[in-house]
């Protein structure tokens, strides 16, 4: 019987384990990556589902829908860039420069 350390927990096969060192993957990003391939997979399945199932009108009204929520995702990106007008105030009185000329 072998005697682990208790600071070394078994994360897996060994190749998984070496493959995740080298490219510096951690617990976080490996969850998010099955996260994204889960996402992937159950959005195909749905889009088959909906044109199966679904008579065209409600897929119009689906899809409709469904690309007014992934213009969110661009409206997020560039949130950081373009604060709104109400988190002028707090910017400028925190010493961010407020001028709208770029240095």
């Amino acid at each position: 019987m072998t005697h682990q350390n208790e600071s070394e927990q078994p994360t897996g096969p060994r190749g998984l384990r070496r493959l995740r060192e080298k490219a510096g993957l951690d617990r976080a990003v490996v969850l998010t990556l099955f996260t994204r391939a889960w996402q992937a997979i159950a959005g195909a399945i749905s889009l088959l589902l909906i044109a199966k199932f679904f008579p065209p009108e409600t897929q119009g009204f689906y899809y409709t829908f469904l690309s007014l929520l992934d213009l969110q995702i661009f409206i997020e990106l560039a949130r950081p860039a373009f604060p709104l007008v109400s988190d002028w105030p707090a910017a400028c009185s925190s010493g961010v420069q407020c001028s709208s000329s770029t240095n």
